[in-house]
């Protein structure tokens, strides 16, 4: 148990350190391009996007464990009584995922709202 676990640690710490330094530098390298070079926060154009992209990027985790967790809730029924009807996963989503996890919808969006005033308001 503690070797799997001591394992699993190494694993994690590995990859994270991996992932997060090799998209630190794509991204690095794709900001300070010396050809076409890009004026991220001094366009009047890009700035606004900018910012959009990098809150979204700050709050894209917590919206996914939130929907991941509504999800999870769908009964395996749910799942085996549609597939005998259908092998859609387009109408799966829209028929039976959405309506049902609707609710967490509306909390994700109302706490991602009271966290954007929240923050607009410490500024």
């Amino acid at each position: 148990m503690f070797r799997e676990v001591a394992v699993n640690t190494l694993i994690f710490g590995i990859l994270q350190v991996v992932l997060s330094t090799v998209l630190g530098f794509l991204a690095a390298l794709l900001a300070s391009g010396k050809k076409n070079r890009i004026q991220w926060l001094n366009s009047y154009q890009l700035t606004l996007y900018v910012l959009v992209l990098i809150s979204v990027w700050k709050t894209v985790g917590f919206n996914f464990l939130f929907f991941l967790s509504g999800i999870q809730t769908i009964s395996e029924e749910l799942w085996e009584a549609f597939s005998m009807d259908s092998k859609s996963a387009v109408k799966w989503v829209w028929h039976i995922v959405i309506p049902l996890i609707s609710p967490t919808a509306f909390a994700a969006i109302l706490l991602c709202l009271v966290y954007y005033w929240r923050n607009e308001k410490k500024e």
